[in-house]
């Protein structure tokens, strides 16, 4: 049986310091801090739909390849620093995760 590919790890100091960086919305807010609330959706969603932004932020964070599916993946992985402690290695999400992933409904 061969190994699944491990999806690389993601420095979570890079993606605060990205979702800090990233100001969108007409009151251009950062992604950084997370909070659960539409403002925030709103504006991850708003992220989500921006290539430029994602692109942008994308060069920004060491070893996170640009993919059709980086936006969904940079805002799980900004929710995954929120929630979790402070081990400093993220996992970005598979392609089919972040294919149906919806920041409407995550937790």
């Amino acid at each position: 049986a061969r190994e699944p590919i491990a999806m690389p790890t993601v420095s979570r100091e890079d993606v605060i310091k990205v979702g800090q960086d990233i100001k969108v919305g007409k009151d251009e807010e950062a992604l950084w801090p997370v909070s659960d609330d539409e403002a925030w959706r709103a504006r991850a969603r708003e992220f989500i739909e921006d290539e430029a932004l994602v692109r942008h932020a994308s060069g920004q964070i060491r070893g996170f390849n640009l993919t059709p599916t980086s936006g969904p993946a940079l805002v799980d992985l900004l929710i995954q620093a929120h929630v979790g402690d402070d081990d400093d290695c993220l996992k970005r999400m598979s392609k089919g995760s972040a294919e149906s992933f919806n920041v409407e409904t995550v937790k």
